[in-house]
């Protein structure tokens, strides 16, 4: 009888502690995807968009803007491939990484190719080549592309305390 009990009281424990773990461990993944009901989404803080600063006027600019709160629009060219934890924003020739204020929020991975405002601070960094073959690694590039990175590189970084996704009806 008593290890009837103890049986007893263990799968009750059980029964209210694994959802908050279940929970708890969710919130650190990517949103699955963009709402396309919704007609705007927000990741991370909420903001009023005022006169975003296109990306290409951002870096011809970037004396002006560096450092300084701005709101920069974009379209997403990538997202990390594991948990939304980064995005490219740009093209090719002129690409910005941004990373999430206090690794606080994630987006989700179906970002790519929507049209963005972020919220937060722009820089210039030099990023260690590890880091660097890191977000290569969580883009899913090849073990060629990944090994062509044989030096630290100074990039464009933004951190966003806010995203806001304009979704098309």
């Amino acid at each position: 009888m008593n290890s009837f009990k103890v049986f007893l009281k263990l799968s009750l424990s059980l029964v209210f502690v694994l959802p908050h773990i279940s929970f708890a461990y969710c919130e650190n993944t990517a949103p699955d995807k963009v709402d396309e009901k919704k007609i705007s989404q927000y990741y991370g803080e909420a903001f009023e968009v005022k006169s975003p600063v296109n990306i290409k006027d951002a870096l011809k600019k970037f004396s002006k803007y560096s450092n300084t709160p701005i709101q920069m629009s974009a379209s997403v060219k990538t997202v990390c491939q594991n948990k939304g934890c980064w995005m490219a924003l740009g093209s090719d020739s002129e690409s910005i990484r941004v990373r999430f204020k206090d690794y606080g929020f994630f987006v989700p991975i179906s970002l790519v190719g929507n049209d963005i405002v972020v919220n937060g601070t722009l820089e210039r960094k030099l990023v260690s080549k590890e880091l660097l073959q890191h977000f290569k690694e969580d883009e899913k590039a090849t073990e060629d592309e990944i090994s062509a990175i044989t030096t630290d590189q100074y990039e464009y970084t933004f951190t966003a305390s806010g995203v806001f996704v304009q979704t098309n009806q």
